[in-house]
């Protein structure tokens, strides 16, 4: 699990927002969609923490991985301005990833920001499958990964500022979606508000299941240190989950948005 993987590439993709290529066979073989890496900050002792980053390609034939990181502090700057030949120290892959209902033909992929990027992989994962992808960013200069989902699904985008797409939540485009039709299944991933948002949406279509990924600061990655709990609902009220090594994938109506 505790990987050396070289860097093939670094490039800019969106404002603050790179894609790794990451030379990595063990890691590329085991992934699954929805799949996550823990990567060490490169060349400073002072950051302990290591960094989650969301699986976004699989190329199992290549034996590489590509990830979309957004810099946003020391730490994924390090990483992300690393050059080609750079070698990490990478967990993973980690996480349960996205199951798929079996018979399922129509889905919907739900992205808010850096949190599209997982989603990338079902659609990669399962080409029979016919996926309408519903796209956020708070506005164009952060749009990536545009032609990939292009390509792959029937890509709907969104901006909080109307700059590229729907101008509004991405939710909102779901919404209208699921009015108009169903789906087998629902992904998503985000942040929080989306979410939120989200679970509204899905309360009246009890009959599909709901997806989604958390976005959580992690300590150790493997269930050990106990930094990213989430609260799910039960039958007694609530308890911990650990999102690193429970999910990061839940279905929405088992986590407690409220509390």
């Amino acid at each position: 699990m505790d990987n050396r993987c070289e860097i093939l590439s670094s490039c800019p993709v969106a404002r603050d927002t790179y894609e790794l290529v990451l030379a990595c066979p063990a890691i590329a073989e085991q992934a699954q969609p929805g799949s996550f890496v823990h990567i060490k900050v490169p060349e400073n002792g002072a950051l302990l923490m290591r960094r989650p980053i969301s699986i976004h390609r699989i190329d199992r034939e290549e034996g590489q991985i590509s990830l979309i990181i957004q810099q946003k502090g020391e730490g994924t700057a390090r990483i992300v301005q690393s050059g080609a030949g750079t070698v990490l120290d990478v967990l993973g892959p980690l996480g349960n990833g996205f199951p798929l209902p079996g018979g399922a033909r129509r889905c919907a992929l739900v992205g808010g920001g850096i949190g599209c990027a997982p989603l990338y992989t079902m659609a990669q994962a399962h080409p029979d499958v016919a996926f309408d992808s519903y796209l956020g960013f708070r506005s164009q200069a952060y749009v990536y990964a545009k032609e990939a989902f292009s390509q792959a699904t029937n890509l709907h985008l969104a901006t909080d500022d109307g700059s590229a797409g729907f101008h509004g939540r991405v939710t909102e485009l779901l919404k209208a979606a699921l009015q108009k039709g169903g789906y087998d299944a629902v992904y998503a991933c985000g942040p929080t508000p989306m979410f939120k948002a989200l679970a509204k949406v899905m309360e009246e279509y009890p009959q599909i299941p709901c997806y989604v990924s958390l976005e959580e600061r992690m300590g150790c990655g493997i269930g050990g240190c106990a930094v990213c709990t989430c609260k799910i609902l039960a039958e007694d009220g609530w308890h911990y989950k650990r999102v690193c090594k429970d999910g990061p994938v839940f279905q929405i109506q088992e986590v407690a948005w409220d509390e």
